[in-house]
């Protein structure tokens, strides 16, 4: 579901041909791409090591008999929270690889089409993983309530 932000930025994208809104980063130069394209990779990778320390104390957590999780959760339950957890990894790694990319290849390529095409596929994924991050967000602020 979360790669489904394809559809406001292709709408986006359409506006901006028309002329109705800023064509993505086209109208922007090449540094202020390059910090756009830097801060998208810096902030994935950063909520992905985030993330991946949040898998581990949930495992821990989930392994401790009786710990707070059991009181409150079913198996099953667990289970679904601990995909949501998984689910946001492989967005935001994929967010780190194509930014770091997108700077990389914003130097030694030029041509509108590249740059349209790099400026949908980097705000896609980070799109997407803004939205892995707000389910999780979403899950810890129920296990909180749930466990208070």
């Amino acid at each position: 579901m979360d790669f489904l932000t394809i559809i406001p930025i292709g709408i986006w994208l359409w506006l901006g041909i028309g002329g109705i809104l800023p064509k993505f980063l086209l109208d922007s130069s090449e540094a202020e791409r390059r910090v756009v394209f830097q801060s998208i990779a810096t902030l994935a990778g950063t909520t992905a090591g985030l993330t991946l320390t949040s898998v581990s104390i949930l495992i821990n957590l989930i392994r401790t008999p009786l710990g707070v999780l059991d009181k409150v959760l079913l198996e099953g339950d667990k289970r679904q929270v601990g995909s949501v957890f998984l689910s946001a990894l492989p967005k935001l790694a994929m967010t780190t690889i194509i930014a770091l990319a997108a700077v990389s290849l914003d130097v030694l390529w030029d041509g509108r089409i590249r740059q349209i095409g790099l400026d949908i596929v980097v705000l896609w994924l980070a799109s997407a993983s803004v939205l892995a991050m707000a389910r999780i967000v979403w899950v810890l602020r129920r296990l909180l309530d749930l466990s208070m």
